[in-house]
């Protein structure tokens, strides 16, 4: 019987003097595909190879330096073209999903010039981020190839880069820098010709070498400013896309960009970038109301550490218990919005105390945390959790070079300290007409991962 299927079946024909090239040493994907100029975007991290020191006070108040754990470089680049659309800095000993995120959004955001702390820093003219300096629109690829590290270990990174990034969303190997080869050629070249002359600067140990410093700056004589470093490295950033490149004949990615545009050349591009860059960060989640009528404990929704409540639901009872699709922005966690299954805008809670005071990231929420668990903070009536955890890193900075890096990543959060009762700026503040309507989940097949939703959980299409 074996024998008659095969039969019917029938075998393949194969011509023993056709040479077929082995598929699988294709390490990139402009090995397998055709693409063009304005396709295929990656972005990575890149450990700065500096040791920053910051200046700071002990708990006693004197100033003190400090020697902080390590500043990461990530980058997204238009791969073919050579070209930097984003770019951000995480001090961290590793860099989070959050950060990640932000390059990400940055992408889709038209770029605009700083206004520079340093009176003699100037950009190149003609300078830019993106392809909105050189074409006045925001395109941004229609394949993107991550850092597999850190780029989906934060959920709404998966949830958003399909329906804000969309295209194809190539993860990459984790630790196999070769499938990023440009945006790595990329990186290399920013350190050798602009890393290497920051004070503290090295060349770390290889093979054949020690490490070895690239020049005679004391980095405790020149201590790290974060406004200033961010500043240098968006004019590094900006010049890079203007500098003649071997890969296009000495033309500059700008030049490239533009005679590629000029002559007919496809590029992915939609009206509402700027939006699509805002939702890059709202997480997607199911929020269940809770509370007490017996107890008289209000209605309240318990996410990530915090408690969420709103006027509007004072003495609902009748909704303890029902579960909603909500939304959070993970760059300031103050604010959650539910949508009903309709996706309409049901309500708007607010953080309580002590995390409704000062603008915070999800990921510091989750910082302090791990501190509150470990017995090193207590927020028994604390007013603000980001004050009292500004306070603890004070006390522990002499020591700890953690609690310096952590002062300078979140910087922001830890300066708006000083301006309380700051409400959080969100897509809630819009007119009512233009609140976001909750967004469908995806679905795709991710090759050797099998399938994967993105979106909410358990939505109905």
């Amino acid at each position: 019987m074996e024998f008659i299927k095969d039969s019917r079946r029938g075998t393949p024909f194969v011509d023993e003097d056709f040479e077929v090239e082995d598929a699988v040493s294709a390490g990139q994907l402009q090995e397998v595909f055709a693409l063009q100029y304005g396709d295929w975007v990656q972005y990575d991290g890149h450990k700065l190879d500096v040791s920053f020191s910051v200046e700071g006070h002990d708990a006693d108040g004197n100033p003190f330096m400090q020697k902080i754990d390590c500043v990461w470089l990530i980058a997204g680049c238009f791969a073919l073209l050579r070209m930097c659309c984003s770019w951000t800095l995480a001090f961290a000993a590793n860099y989070n999903g959050t950060d990640f995120n932000t390059v990400c959004a940055n992408t889709l955001r038209k770029w605009e010039p700083k206004d520079l702390v340093c009176p003699r820093m100037r950009y190149v003219p003609g300078s830019g981020i993106g392809t909105a300096p050189a074409l006045g629109f925001v395109s941004s690829g229609a394949i993107t190839s991550l850092d597999n590290a850190m780029a989906h270990q934060l959920g709404v990174n998966r949830q958003r880069m399909i329906s804000e990034l969309r295209g194809v969303i190539h993860f990459g190997a984790s630790g196999v820098p070769e499938t990023r080869g440009l945006l790595e050629a990329w990186n290399k070249r920013k350190e050798e010709t602009a890393i290497r002359l920051l004070p503290g600067a090295f060349r770390p140990r290889g093979e054949e070498a020690e490490k070895s410093l690239t020049n005679g700056s004391d980095p405790d004589d020149y201590p790290l400013q974060r406004d200033a470093l961010e500043d240098l490295m968006d004019v590094i950033a900006a010049a890079s896309n203007v500098e003649g490149h071997g890969s296009h004949q000495g033309r500059d990615p700008y030049e490239v960009l533009r005679n590629y545009a000029a002559s007919g050349g496809w590029l992915f591009a939609t009206r509402n970038n700027e939006d699509r860059a805002v939702a890059m960060s709202l997480m997607s989640t199911r929020a269940r109301i809770k509370g007490s009528e017996r107890h008289r404990r209000q209605p309240y929704v318990q996410f990530k550490h915090a408690r969420y409540r709103s006027v509007a639901l004072k003495n609902r009872w009748d909704l303890v218990g029902t579960d909603y699709y909500a939304e959070v922005d993970i760059t300031d966690g103050r604010t959650m919005y539910l949508y009903t299954e309709e996706g309409e805008l049901f309500v708007v809670l607010r953080a309580l105390r002590p995390w409704a005071r000062t603008p915070h990231s999800l990921a510091l929420r989750s910082l302090i945390h791990r501190r509150v668990a470990r017995g090193d903070i207590d927020l028994s009536g604390v007013e603000d959790a980001v004050l009292a955890y500004k306070e603890h890193l004070r006390a522990r900075f002499r020591d700890s070079k953690e609690a310096a890096s952590i002062q300078v990543q979140h910087k922001s959060s830890f300066d708006a300290v000083e301006t309380p009762e700051a409400l959080p700026k969100t897509i809630a503040d819009r007119p009512l007409q233009g609140t976001p309507q909750a967004a469908t989940m995806a679905e795709l097949v991710i090759p050797l991962s099998g399938k994967v939703k993105l979106g909410r959980r358990g939505y109905k299409q």
